[in-house]
């Protein structure tokens, strides 16, 4: 795995295909900020010839630029603010845009223009870049039948949309659920190895088709905005992190609210808007999630398991994990002992 310190370049700015031309052998490159400018990474996951993900995770001590591809004027760029403070800027209009944070943000390329984000200092900036070439990427989604002889494809309306887009940019609602898709990943934890690879392509590959569909829906259907504000939705999400990272506390809408700054009515509308869900429901569905994890991976017993994620009651446990899953915990654990042991058996 590569890696590069920013200074190496020039101090406060870098390019994106500065960073894709050091990456030879590895799908993977890390590039170090220097302490001067801040602390962080930039990564770098080549997935495809026409699809690249883009991950940074820092903090700044002065504004930083970074230039997108501009060469090729085919790229699309989605981009998704978790945390921080940026613009978009296209140089030939001088114009400054803000990407908002836990909103997805579509860009274009024009001919004869070049693009660039600004990341202001002081604040954590958690950032996702995904580029495509519309012409590779797409190229395997059309049909070789004439389009006249069809009816259009959502394919063709959001190739024709994207391709509109050029020298300008199209800002999405909110989508908190974008955010625990990219945190799953953990994509500073990837290693450069053929299984994470894979699994890592076919998470930006859901997410991509997140981005495309939010698209599709604001466009041809219906934009659907929350009732809440930026700071609610970012307290929403880090309550929604906090549980999944401790399922064995005790949570109560109580603590909760008082924990993040929410009043019970938004702290609720936020898990609703986030995950269609209640925050029991939230918390109940990610202890069972965890429980199969646990027995798909641990020797612990039922017991243990109920302790670990935090339930108190061991029959109300069994009777909640039976009705999602169909069969009793034990039975799950002895089933995936017995394919355990046949998958070991044959080799």
């Amino acid at each position: 795995m590569s890696q590069l310190l920013i200074s190496n370049l020039t101090p406060n700015s870098i390019r994106l295909d500065q960073i894709c031309s050091l990456q030879k052998q590895s799908c993977i490159s890390d590039y170090e900020i220097n302490r001067k400018i801040g602390k962080g990474i930039i990564r770098y996951f080549k997935l495809d010839n026409g699809f690249k993900v883009f991950e940074i995770d820092a903090i700044l001590k002065d504004t930083f630029q970074l230039n997108l591809f501009n060469e090729n004027k085919n790229f699309i760029y989605f981009i998704y603010c978790t945390e921080g403070n940026i613009d978009h800027k296209f140089n030939r209009l001088n114009k400054l845009t803000n990407i908002n944070e836990l909103c997805l943000s579509i860009v274009g390329s024009e001919e004869g223009d070049s693009n660039c984000l600004l990341l202001k200092p002081n604040k954590t900036i958690k950032l996702s870049i995904v580029c495509i070439d519309q012409h590779l990427f797409f190229q395997e989604y059309y049909s070789e039948t004439p389009l006249q002889k069809q009816l259009i494809s959502k394919t063709d309306e959001i190739s024709a949309a994207l391709s509109k887009l050029k020298d300008h940019i199209y800002s999405c609602f909110e989508n908190l659920t974008i955010s625990q898709q990219l945190r799953s990943i953990n994509a500073m934890a990837i290693e450069n190895d053929f299984l994470d690879l894979l699994r890592v392509k076919s998470k930006y590959q859901l997410i991509l088709s997140a981005y495309f569909t939010q698209f599709y829906e604001e466009l041809y259907l219906e934009r659907r905005s929350s009732k809440l504000s930026t700071y609610e939705l970012q307290q929403t999400r880090l309550a929604s992190e906090f549980i999944s990272d401790n399922l064995e506390n005790q949570h109560s809408i109580k603590t909760l609210c008082e924990a993040f700054g929410l009043s019970p009515a938004k702290l609720q509308l936020g898990f609703k808007f986030m995950h269609q869900t209640t925050v029991s429901d939230f918390i109940r569905n990610k202890r069972l999630d965890r429980a199969e994890e646990l027995f798909m991976t641990t020797d612990l017993n039922v017991s243990e398991v109920v302790y670990k994620i935090g339930m108190t009651s061991r029959s109300y446990f069994c009777k909640i994990f039976k009705l999602k899953f169909g069969v009793s915990p034990s039975c799950y654990k002895q089933n995936t002992i017995v394919k355990s042991n046949q998958i070991k058996s044959a080799y």
